[in-house]
């Protein structure tokens, strides 16, 4: 199974976020369950209609629409508002390190 380590911190310290210790200098796999933690108004709101948990769907060290950083693809877990139901679950790219929106972090098990 393909992963990919990436992080804020270069020392690999953890930083506390509620009851979800944040990902840093970890691995991460393809078809991994994730929590988003809102670091902005529009995370807020993505989360708020398509929840928190997602599924880890495709993983690049350059995404062209996110400058070409690093980034993950993201799919949300069965999310029951109308535009998943019309559509199919919404799908992003976020940044592994400094996205505005969202914050990665491993779902507590």
């Amino acid at each position: 199974m393909k992963s990919i380590t990436y992080g804020k911190s270069f020392f690999g310290v953890p930083i506390d976020r509620g009851s979800y210790p944040c990902y840093t200098i970890c691995i991460m796999k393809l078809q991994e369950t994730v929590i988003l933690l809102a670091k902005s108004r529009h995370g807020k709101n993505r989360i708020s209609q398509h929840g928190e948990r997602w599924i880890v769907t495709a993983m690049s060290d350059s995404v062209l629409c996110l400058d070409g950083s690093p980034g993950v693809s993201l799919s949300s877990i069965d999310c029951p508002c109308r535009t998943c139901e019309k559509f199919g679950q919404d799908a992003r790219w976020v940044l592994l390190r400094n996205d505005k929106n969202f914050e990665i972090t491993k779902e507590k098990i």
